[in-house]
């Protein structure tokens, strides 16, 4: 009997170690944690605070924290759809554009490419 629920406990010990069903890599591999693509630009949300906005020029279409959809127009890994983007004064929209992220709470978010 001892020798049957030995087996048992095996069996369940090895078949709890095993990797079936878990995903290989992560869905959450992205290379900035805040990204979001409009209009073929990335931007990369930063914690800098802004209060001179111009009109809106966009907003969120799509959130999804899977970087195999991070190729779509207004796509963000972090922000929800219908997040409101809006053109920076005296800020060239391709450099950087501001994030609604609460009731009049605006944050910066700047070009990738001015990253580097």
């Amino acid at each position: 009997m001892k020798k049957i629920i030995s087996i048992i406990f095996l069996i369940l010990v090895i078949s709890g170690c095993s990797n079936k069903g878990e995903m290989q890599g992560s869905s959450k591999s992205f290379v900035y944690e805040k990204s979001i693509n409009f209009k073929g630009i990335v931007y990369v949300a930063t914690s800098s605070k802004v209060k001179n906005m111009e009109e809106m020029i966009g907003s969120i279409k799509q959130y999804s924290d899977k970087e195999e959809d991070s190729n779509t127009e207004n796509f963000s890994n972090y922000y929800l759809e219908g997040t409101k983007l809006y053109k920076i004064k005296n800020e060239d929209v391709k450099e950087s554009i501001a994030v609604e992220i609460g009731h009049d709470k605006f944050i910066k978010a700047i070009n990738i490419e001015n990253m580097k």
